[in-house]
């Protein structure tokens, strides 16, 4: 027996991939994954080639502040790490070099952190789970980080320049 839960959007059950699937056709939700329309409530609709990821991995916690927006290439990467992948005789070279590079992927976000002592606002570089540099200075974060990690793509979200 499968399980269902109930939702506004809908009763929901777990796929076969382990995510809730809204199962009942209120409101045209029918066929539709549970935190993709949670993450659409709260921020607008999904943009082509985008995914809901989440950031515990938990396919069933679909609160908003676990779900996060990232490309097709981020969410490789994210699912990516520790894990090899099978480059099969169907793959074209290229394709086989694609995924090698999606794989190889390395992520790191700068946020605000609140405010210093002076009142001036501390910005973070946050790598793999940890916040590894703070400074009230965004360029100097910057070339910090280009220095000392020149491979990892540094995503800057919510922070004006």
């Amino acid at each position: 027996m499968k399980q269902i839960i109930k939702t506004k959007y809908g009763n929901a059950r777990i796929n076969s991939n382990g995510y809730y699937m809204i199962s009942t056709s209120k409101e045209g939700n029918f066929e539709k994954y549970l935190h993709r329309l949670i993450y659409e409530e709260h921020y607008g609709e999904i943009p082509k080639g985008y995914f809901v990821h989440h950031k515990n991995e938990n396919k069933l916690d679909n609160r908003i502040e676990n779900l996060e927006l990232v490309s097709h290439a981020e969410h490789t990467a994210l699912h990516a790490k520790g894990k090899s992948y099978w480059l099969g005789r169907k793959h074209s070279e290229e394709t086989k070099e694609k995924i090698r590079k999606a794989h190889t992927l390395s992520y790191a976000t700068i946020a605000k952190r609140g405010k210093d002592k002076n009142n001036k606002q501390k910005y973070s570089i946050k790598y793999r789970g940890k916040y590894i540099k703070h400074s009230v200075n965004i360029s100097t974060l910057l070339e910090w980080f280009a220095k000392h990690y020149p491979t990892t793509i540094l995503k800057i979200t919510g922070v004006v320049l």
